[in-house]
């Protein structure tokens, strides 16, 4: 379960690095479109005709969702005062048949019309990196974790010195699966010059049989709070 938790970490960063080069790429190309319009394009306002759910013929005066394709009819003039109707490729939810808007229209061809959507292109950007980000931060500060602990671990190990602490508590962590399958947590205590140290395992992809009392703990003999439970001990 250990190399499934590693690899399902990996996962997430490789899956946070596709969002965040996945937004870069499509917001350049964006950004590219958009700017081919307003370079070669003709500036004009033009009035939301109408407002149809892409695959009906059901005519929709606004929603709320941005998912739902959409066609978005404008009328228009050109600069020789040929009035055009044509498909906007852009919807957002704030659209209102009726509603005023400016365009960017093509003088070889009328019927393709863009809006200059720069500051909505950064905010995909911005929508796009953030989600990548958070995903690739909850995969590199788990592995982050696992390889410390691997080295603290290893570290404690080596030092040779441990205590068997009597086993408290065996909680399954509900915060946690993996294949819906959740690991326990394994609470022990040890008293020494009667002073109590209690400890609290990390995820332990098996349950301890009920005959096992006592758990093996690595110690930093210096600071008790340093410490590994030692899950072989428990098999």
């Amino acid at each position: 379960m250990r190399k499934k938790e590693i690899k399902l970490y990996f996962i997430f960063i490789g899956i946070g690095l596709l969002f965040a080069v996945s937004g870069v790429l499509i917001f350049t190309a964006l950004q590219a479109k958009n700017q081919r319009y307003l370079d070669s394009g003709i500036k004009t306002n033009a009035v939301i005709s109408d407002i149809i759910l892409r695959g009906s013929t059901n005519r929709v005066m606004t929603t709320s969702s941005t998912k739902i394709p959409h066609d978005v009819y404008v009328t228009f003039n050109t600069y020789d005062g040929v009035e055009v109707t044509a498909i906007l490729d852009t919807f957002t939810p704030d659209m209102h048949r009726g509603n005023t808007v400016e365009i960017y229209y093509d003088p070889m061809n009328p019927d393709k019309v863009t809006m200059n959507l720069g500051n909505n292109n950064f905010i995909f950007l911005l929508v796009f990196g953030f989600v990548g980000f958070g995903i690739f931060m909850i995969g590199f500060s788990s592995l982050n974790k696992i390889f410390k602990f691997d080295k603290l671990k290893n570290k404690l190990i080596n030092s040779g010195y441990y205590i068997m602490a009597d086993i408290t508590e065996v909680i399954e962590n509900q915060n946690f699966a993996l294949n819906n399958m959740h690991p326990y947590n394994i609470h022990s205590k040890h008293t020494e010059n009667d002073k109590d140290y209690n400890f609290k395992s990390h995820n332990i992809w098996f349950k301890p049989s009920d005959n096992t009392k006592k758990v093996k703990i690595y110690l930093d003999k210096n600071d008790y709070n340093v410490y590994y439970v030692d899950e072989d001990s428990l098999k």
